[in-house]
């Protein structure tokens, strides 16, 4: 354990409330079936073009709720990730 200590810095301490870790328990366990149903019912295509666009999503998100700063080239990289 030594080992590993001397290769990851500690942790900070955590600031999350219960609630906010029930939720996110709750939202990683429904992920895994709701990705399977996803694919009963759409095409493969469409399930790895939803899949895609997840990330630009969570950084749009991030931009308007918490105002987070982007720069201009992650902007760009995110932008050509949606066009491919």
């Amino acid at each position: 354990m030594a080992i590993l200590n001397s290769f990851f810095p500690a942790s900070p301490p955590s600031k999350s409330t219960p609630l906010a870790l029930f939720t996110l328990g709750v939202v990683i366990s429904l992920s895994t079936s709701l990705a399977n149903v996803s694919l009963k019912y759409n095409s493969v295509g469409f399930y790895q073009m939803a899949k895609i666009a997840v990330t630009p999503s969570i950084v749009l998100a991030e931009f308007i709720w918490y105002k987070k700063k982007v720069t201009f080239s992650k902007v760009i990289d995110l932008f050509l990730l949606l066009l491919t």
